[in-house]
């Protein structure tokens, strides 16, 4: 695969107070128009940029630990403060503590501190956080250019904010620095052309990670999806139906199912008494109920799944997981009927569950914002308290 380039330094920019006197720039940024996010260049204001230009992949003076170059970042990132805060429940604390982040020098040299506040930013309503968020965003990747992992994780946010074609590149971006084996981002960039509606790129792409991985029930399953969401119902139904025997027959579970197992030392029955306390005290998440019900269907308690993926049907009936699960269930239930039905309904509704576009009011950064991130830009003046 393509290696990353060099790390060469960026010419300086213009001063920010020098350039916001001068008449044509005033003018210019007043007739501009609408301006996505805004990227910090090192040791300068950031540049604010209209939706769709791609910005120069421009690295930054800083430090690449090795603990970005593995999974466990992810770990990393759930133990800083904000993320913890997040996790808790506690969305403002965790506000403020990713701002009190995006403040530090120090803390804004570290890509895990700067991805962990940048995506709790990224779940506020207000949209100067958000803009917050992907800048801080931004700059993690420019502490650390060369990082699969930062590029994952920034991926992932991107997909999220609705931003596909964005998602889209950082996910190529991405594989540029990858081994050709790391099937994880290959998979989330197969199912994103899938809700991209780009079908055929997504069956290739499925197709080469299930030579990585021949015969993995859920690469299976999500290609037979494809396949259907791309015309070829009868193929994929088919595919679908492989790729669900595989998983229960062997057992092949589910990740969240898995999970859940190995929780309970491998016990199948004291991972359904686990799952379903969960939905007691959860009875409105979907999710649980769809966990519990992979759960019974992998023991055989076919009519009991059903009446789960019922309830999580009241609750949102437009979740093309609910279908996936009832069509598997239908099929060991000898419905094939019923199990072909629910197959089309999760073809059909699978492209619909993509995130929303975000809106094109987009949030233009105030002079305050811009200087604030250009004085964090900016070395201290060793010389400057003698």
């Amino acid at each position: 695969m393509a290696k990353g380039k060099g790390e060469d330094s960026p010419p300086a920019a213009p001063n920010l107070v020098k350039e916001i006197l001068c008449p044509q720039l005033f003018l210019a940024m007043i007739c501009g128009g609408a301006f996505a996010y805004t990227v910090a260049q090192p040791l300068s204001i950031p540049t604010v940029t209209a939706p769709g230009i791609k910005k120069a992949d421009v690295p930054d003076r800083g430090v690449n630990p090795s603990n970005i170059d593995s999974d466990k970042i992810f770990a990393q990132i759930d133990a800083v403060d904000a993320m913890v805060l997040l996790n808790k429940g506690e969305k403002e604390k965790a506000i403020q503590a990713a701002l009190e982040i995006g403040k530090s020098r120090e803390k804004r040299k570290d890509p895990v501190q700067l991805l962990a506040a940048g995506s709790v930013l990224l779940t506020s309503d207000s949209k100067q956080y958000k803009w917050k968020g992907n800048t801080l965003l931004e700059k993690a990747e420019r502490v650390a250019p060369k990082s699969r992992y930062v590029k994952l994780v920034r991926a992932r946010e991107l997909y999220k904010q609705g931003r596909m074609q964005d998602a889209i590149d950082e996910y190529q971006a991405c594989l540029n620095l990858s081994p050709e084996d790391w099937v994880t981002p290959r998979l989330e960039l197969a199912n994103l052309f899938m809700m991209n509606e780009e079908g055929l790129k997504a069956i290739d792409m499925f197709k080469e990670v299930l030579q990585l991985k021949p015969e993995d029930p859920r690469i299976l399953k999500r290609l037979g999806i494809t396949m259907a969401v791309n015309s070829d119902h009868k193929g994929g139904f088919e595919k679908f139906i492989e790729g669900s025997r595989i998983e229960y027959d062997k057992p092949d579970y589910n990740a969240e199912v898995q999970t859940l197992v190995d929780k309970n030392a491998g016990l199948v029955e004291s991972a359904i008494n686990d799952a379903r306390a969960d939905v007691e005290k959860n009875p409105d998440s979907v999710k649980k109920r769809i966990t519990l019900a992979r759960l019974l269907i992998s023991v055989n308690r076919l009519n009991q799944a059903k009446e789960q993926l019922g309830e999580a049907q009241k609750r949102r009936e437009t979740d093309p997981e609910i279908h996936e699960v009832l069509a598997e269930c239908n099929y060991r239930m000898k419905l094939s009927g019923d199990a072909e039905a629910e197959f089309s309904t999760t073809a059909r509704l699978e492209p619909l569950n993509k995130p929303a576009a975000p809106s094109t009011k987009v949030y233009l950064p105030t002079w305050e914002d811009l200087h604030e991130e250009e004085v964090l830009e900016k070395e201290p003046d060793p010389n400057a308290d003698k």
